[in-house]
């Protein structure tokens, strides 16, 4: 006892220790470069749009605090039925997640972006996938629907050095009876020489965003793999390609893509004889004005709209389904080259499970 109060009355007397000093620096930088691995952080990240949503709303009902109940049903309902993606071609509706590969997403071996990170580390997949939710099928969300993950394939075809910054681009493939494909491409846009020799090899390339021949390079890239940089139409470099299964589901009703798609107002090109260069808003399809009588007073309601999707749809006759219509002729034929591709993949990695 008596060494114990000699050794605390030394410790008393010493000056202050430049070493804990230093080390409680060294755990602030620690903890700063892995600020974006704390708890919470990914919920954050990856939710963030649904709060600013609903700030948005929150602010624009207080707005309409005085107006009558019925202009302020009109008006919300109106707000968000903006959001849809009106006489879009599905298969060129992209969505951009923007990150950087930080500190706490890099593989401290190989010091390039962890292969874990694609998919979890950083929020990077999640994000862009519930972004492409709230951009494509706003009207889905606000029915109380969910994107369920199915399966999701990953080819790392180039590694992503530390604090570079990349895009997430996101892009459906295709999609059948139950089954949709996105696309995801982990890209990065290169500086200097190296993005005029990208630019000129887009030129020469002469690829197109998402079409047939892009679905292959993505599913080539998987079963294959390559060192040679894969550049997107932009010039961008591809380093890793992630084809993703997603369904629609209702509580346990799973919907099929095509009704969600038609809902939204996804569609086909207009014909030449219309006069109409493309739909929009102002010009829209026709399977708009069908998907409103069902969503929008006075006709229909969202509860309307949630038994049509969860089975009302199988009453329409099969020669008066608009939302198939709409999504005909091109988009049909490109839809079904594109599967072809995709379910390849499918198929291959469903054959492994008898591989022992």
């Amino acid at each position: 006892m008596q060494d114990f109060r000699l050794f605390r009355a030394l410790l008393s007397h010493s000056p202050p220790s430049k070493f804990l000093s230093v080390l409680k620096y060294i755990a602030y930088v620690v903890l700063l470069a892995n600020v974006g691995s704390l708890p919470f952080v990914w919920h954050i990240r990856v939710f963030w749009p649904i709060v600013v949503l609903k700030i948005e709303y929150y602010i624009l009902r207080t707005r309409l605090i005085f107006t009558s109940k019925a202009e302020r049903v009109r008006l919300l309902t109106a707000t968000a039925e903006d959001l849809c993606p009106v006489g879009a071609n599905p298969f060129e509706l992209v969505t951009v997640y923007r990150r950087w590969a930080s500190f706490d997403d890099v593989d401290m071996f190989g010091l390039h972006l962890s292969n874990s990170s694609y998919a979890k580390a950083s929020p990077a997949f999640d994000s862009a996938r519930l972004r492409a939710l709230i951009t494509s099928f706003p009207a889905w969300g606000r029915s109380g629907g969910q994107m369920a993950l199915g399966a999701t394939s990953y080819h790392f075809i180039r590694e992503i050095p530390p604090l570079v910054t990349y895009e997430v681009r996101l892009t459906i493939g295709s999609w059948d009876h139950k089954w949709m494909y996105i696309l995801a491409r982990f890209v990065t846009r290169p500086k200097g020489r190296n993005a005029t020799r990208s630019t000129s090899a887009t030129v020469n390339g002469g690829a197109q965003q998402n079409g047939t021949t892009e679905v292959e390079k993505a599913v080539d890239a998987i079963v294959g793999g390559t060192r040679v940089p894969v550049l997107e139409p932009d010039g961008a470099i591809l380093h890793c390609v992630a084809v993703s299964q997603v369904c629609f589901k209702h509580g346990r009703i799973t919907i099929p893509p095509a009704v969600i798609l038609g809902c939204e107002g996804f569609t086909k090109p207009p014909c030449p004889d219309t006069g109409i260069s493309s739909y929009s808003r102002a010009s829209p399809p026709p399977n708009w004005a069908k998907s409103q009588a069902v969503r929008v007073a006075p006709a229909g309601s969202m509860s309307k709209f949630q038994a049509f999707l969860k089975g009302g749809w199988r009453d329409i006759p099969e020669n008066e389904r608009w939302w198939e219509d709409a999504l005909g002729g091109p988009i049909e034929k490109k839809r079904k080259a594109n599967l072809e591709i995709l379910e390849s993949l499918k198929l291959g990695l469903e054959g492994a499970k008898s591989i022992y």
